[in-house]
């Protein structure tokens, strides 16, 4: 196992990275300098012969510690004083609080990782996202250890506010997804041959004034071979 910064010390003034194919790391560039060497970190804390759940729980801690070093070390840690500042609070859901700032019309996201095995899946599935969709992309600018009404360790990101007129029936989706080359495979669920991509209810499909579909907060996975629809995807 590398050391927990070692990968981003080496590589900290351009950052390479070569997880996913050239055109979706491009999502990861979106997501700016800080979701580039985030990555790097917590690749290099990542420990490759971890073959059971305690070991991978032990992966994600050494990333998480990885993390909040470098948070604090590059002044990108975010403590409860300073969610006022951050914009006015808008909505939460299972895994992420969001607020508003609508002078420069954004959201600001905690997200707690609550459904990501690590944060290295987390960054990954932030590329992906940023690729497939680009109407509304991520930028990640920080962490947190202090989640509102919960301690826990957290990504903060920004995101574009989307106006929209109303959230996308799911027969709109479907025909949306179908350009991109999705198969709608029931409920809220389309597949391709390189992605799974779940929950596409219209709170994150929203249809804005110019009749166009914007995603907002999808979930994400490369469609591998040990995954329901059998693909063929890996991770590098």
């Amino acid at each position: 196992m590398k050391s927990s910064n070692e990968a981003y010390e080496n590589n900290k003034g351009n950052p390479t990275i070569n997880r996913l194919s050239p055109n979706e790391e491009q999502g990861r560039k979106r997501g700016g300098l800080r979701l580039l060497q985030a990555t790097l970190i917590a690749s290099g804390s990542y420990d490759a012969n971890a073959e059971n759940r305690e070991s991978n729980k032990r992966t994600k801690e050494q990333q998480i510690a990885s993390l909040l070093d470098y948070a604090k070390r590059e002044n990108l840690f975010y403590r409860p004083t300073e969610f006022n500042r951050i914009g006015l609070y808008l909505a939460n859901g299972a895994e992420q609080y969001v607020f508003f700032n609508g002078g420069q019309l954004y959201v600001t996201k905690f997200n707690s990782l609550k459904f990501h095995e690590s944060p290295l899946e987390f960054f990954d599935r932030t590329a992906l996202h940023n690729y497939l969709f680009p109407e509304a992309p991520y930028t990640l600018i920080g962490f947190s250890r202090t989640y509102p009404e919960e301690p826990c360790f957290s990504v903060v990101l920004t995101q574009p506010f989307v106006i929209a007129d109303r959230g996308a029936e799911r027969e709109e989706v479907i025909l949306e997804m179908e350009k991109m080359g999705f198969e709608h495979k029931g409920g809220d669920t389309y597949v391709s041959p390189d992605y799974i991509v779940e929950d596409l209810h219209p709170g994150n499909a929203l249809m804005t004034p110019l009749g166009q579909i914007a995603i907002i907060d999808p979930v994400i996975y490369l469609n591998t071979p040990t995954d329901d629809f059998k693909g063929a995807r890996t991770i590098s």
